[in-house]
């Protein structure tokens, strides 16, 4: 969504260096997608059996998306200029600032997936539709607000704003049926 936006009210090149920058968050999603397939059945399995192991699963893996998370945002911070001129030329440094941004976004990315193989090992299955119907919404409203005066940083706080809500609306659902199990 936001890159139609960007589209829009930015142009062309715009997407292109949006799309060029969220690219960084999808290898450290490539990472926390095989942790997820790892824990989901232990999650799955200890979400029947022993409560305690479920929240020991679940806040390991909410630790190494963090961790791989607020990694990435130092690294940006630290090496986003040599990092961008090494992979993309000298003419991608100035986006040094918005690649933190992107990597602010991965963080929330990172536990957002997290929470959605939980919601998902632990059976909450049909009420994600709604989650995501909600964050569809949201995600236009913020794009239509953000985008028009922020062009390409607005596009980001889009994604930011989407991931984080998109986190707590999952840690809700899954806070509220852990709350009834433990009842």
């Amino acid at each position: 969504i936001p890159r139609v936006f960007i589209n829009k009210y930015s142009g062309i090149e715009a997407v292109g260096i949006f799309t060029v920058l969220s690219y960084f968050i999808i290898v450290g999603s490539i990472f926390i997608n095989s942790i997820c397939q790892y824990l989901s059945p232990r999650i799955s399995t200890a979400w029947n059996t022993d409560v305690s192991a479920f929240k020991t699963y679940f806040k390991i893996a909410l630790g190494i998306s963090g961790l791989l998370g607020f990694f990435a945002i130092v690294l940006s911070m630290l090496l986003g200029d040599y990092i961008l001129e090494i992979i993309y030329g000298k003419s991608y440094v100035i986006y040094k600032h918005e690649l933190v941004l992107v990597m602010c976004a991965g963080l929330f990315l990172y536990f957002a997936t997290v929470l959605g193989y939980t919601l998902t090992a632990i059976g909450i299955i049909k009420q994600q539709v709604y989650l995501f119907s909600v964050l569809l919404i949201l995600t236009l409203l913020v794009s239509y607000f953000y985008i028009p005066y922020y062009g390409l940083t607005g596009g980001i706080y889009t994604l930011i704003i989407s991931y984080i809500f998109q986190c707590l609306l999952a840690f809700s659902m899954i806070f509220f049926h852990l709350k009834g199990k433990q009842e």
